[in-house]
């Protein structure tokens, strides 16, 4: 596979983990915040945890496995497949995933509104993880 084959793929899978990520908590904040008042970080993934079936597979090289309330963040937890994670680098992933939080606006409201969005992938075959974090002002 070509490096430029490779750059688009990584591209195409981190907006599509981004997307799906935020897309859920988004249609989750929707259904459930009927009183329009701010829902808590908590509330936001004990919703998306009733509305989604674990893991998910959101592409060919990448499985949505969970998503954790923190305090004042909300984290997502993928795998990337073996053969996918060694054809690219942490940092390759790390610029596709903020390049997508950054164009969607349902992801730049919930970093203004000071949820922080984390990320975490682990990658398959091995104990390793690539780890990301995302907070107010991150995004222009």
């Amino acid at each position: 596979m070509g490096r430029r084959t490779r750059m688009i793929l990584i591209a195409i899978a981190a907006v599509i983990c981004v997307c799906v990520g935020v897309l859920i908590t988004f249609s989750v904040i929707t259904a459930v915040n009927v009183k329009n008042e701010p829902l808590t970080v908590d509330q936001i993934v004990q919703s998306l945890k009733e509305n989604t079936d674990f893991p998910q597979r959101v592409d060919p090289a990448t499985t949505f496995d969970n998503v954790k309330a923190e305090p004042s963040a909300i984290h997502y937890f993928y795998t990337l497949d073996e053969g996918f994670w060694q054809n690219t680098t942490q940092t390759q992933i790390r610029e596709s995933v903020m390049q997508g939080l950054c164009v969607d606006e349902a992801s730049k409201e919930m970093l203004d509104s000071g949820i922080d969005l984390k990320y975490t992938y682990k990658l398959g075959g091995t104990d390793d993880t690539w780890d990301f974090e995302y907070t107010k002002g991150y995004c222009p």
